[in-house]
């Protein structure tokens, strides 16, 4: 009988009547063959993986776009390639080197904390190494992304340092990096940015700027947003006289005893993206308010959470007219002996704010009525938003 061959692979032929006797198992059987299926060949396990930093943003990147460069509080999901081409959905495991530096989630790392470490992508029994260099930053507003964004610290900031008396802060940038206290007033003496690490507190009696002339203050927090600021004041308002007034990722609480005043006064616009906000008043008598914004200035909330109390014949938030937006995060406003509000006060929803703002007589659980004339002015003991 006549035959004739085929040559499938390098240096094998196969006879027809062998290649017939080979797909006797089904119509499948001669594309499993050819494709490298079934028990004869082909490759069922991970030969490679690599880390595609191709498909990171260059910002994350270092110069030789070789290491992942990352800031305090960034979160980056990592890509890789897996050969062969077949086995690219294999299970890719992360591990961290140094968790404490570096959290896994996922595909997802996330930095903590200055340093550097490396994580390893394992898919089958094959691993890839990446080095990660974390530098210190932290979180800032981006009003393009509309979330905090992890930022680089600046080049040139000062450490702020106990005192036993007041002290005076030009224009710059300055940093909390332990349990640090002012045993007196804190003046600004021009547009100051002050960061507070993770873990890091400042205690303070009063930070004022100025009424002629009022200053910028800004406060940021770390990717974990465990930094405070303590301002108990009992003789004034706590923070007083900023013509702005942000709190981005930074705990804040500010609290005046002294009746007729606030935990903050005067301010502006004060804008909350993050992190917390706790303004009281703490003393008796005639009562006093959480924050007295003042004439025409405003309020906005994007993010946090925003706690105001005040007692007596004031009110939680005072003033007016002013206007308080909030467009996400939290709002708690009350005065048990008055109104959350003053009637000049105007309570409006921002664009993209979805949730609930009700009030309330008692502020009990089950006393909460949702409020729905908006923009408006609750006349209730307490009001509340985002909750």
């Amino acid at each position: 009988m006549r035959r004739s061959y085929f040559r499938l692979l390098e240096g094998v032929l196969f006879s027809l009547p062998m290649l017939f006797a080979s797909c006797g198992n089904g119509d499948n059987a001669l594309e499993e063959i050819i494709n490298g299926g079934g028990s004869g060949g082909g490759s069922s396990e991970v030969t490679s993986i690599t880390v595609d930093l191709s498909k990171i943003d260059e910002k994350y990147l270092d110069t030789e776009k070789t290491k992942l460069q990352l800031t305090v509080g960034d979160e980056v999901t990592l890509s890789f390639t897996i050969l062969p081409a077949e086995m690219a959905s294999t299970e890719v495991e992360l591990t961290s080197a140094d968790a404490t530096i570096l959290s896994i989630d996922g595909l997802k790392v996330k930095a903590l904390k200055e340093g550097e470490t490396k994580v390893t992508a394992k898919a089958g029994d094959k691993t890839a190494e990446c080095t990660v260099i974390v530098k210190d930053g932290y979180l800032k507003w981006d009003a393009d992304q509309k979330e905090l964004v992890a930022t680089l610290m600046p080049d040139t900031y000062t450490t702020v340092e106990s005192s036993a008396s007041g002290v005076t802060w030009a224009a710059g940038t300055y940093v909390v990096e332990g349990d640090v206290t002012i045993n007196g007033i804190i003046t600004l003496n021009g547009d100051v940015d002050l960061i507070i690490k993770d873990g890091a507190k400042l205690t303070a009696m009063h930070i004022n700027g100025s009424s002629s002339d009022k200053k910028n203050f800004r406060i940021y927090g770390q990717a974990n947003k465990t930094g405070q600021l303590v301002v108990n004041c009992p003789d004034n308002d706590a923070i007083a006289y900023m013509a702005t007034l942000e709190v981005h990722s930074c705990n804040v609480k500010a609290t005046s005893s002294d009746p007729g005043k606030a935990g903050f006064y005067n301010i502006g616009l004060f804008n909350v993206y993050g992190g917390s906000v706790d303004a009281e008043y703490t003393g008796s008598g005639t009562g006093g308010d959480g924050i007295y914004l003042g004439s025409n200035n405003s309020m906005n909330i994007y993010g946090g959470d925003v706690k105001v109390v005040g007692k007596g014949n004031s009110f939680g938030i005072n003033g007016g007219p002013l206007t308080v937006t909030v467009y996400g995060g939290k709002l708690w406003a009350e005065n048990a002996d008055n109104k959350a509000l003053s009637s000049a006060s105007t309570l409006a929803k921002g664009a993209g704010f979805t949730g609930k703002i009700e009030t309330s007589a008692s502020g009990d659980v089950n006393d909460w009525t949702e409020y729905t004339t908006l923009p408006g002015t609750p006349t209730t003991e307490y009001v509340r938003a985002g909750y």
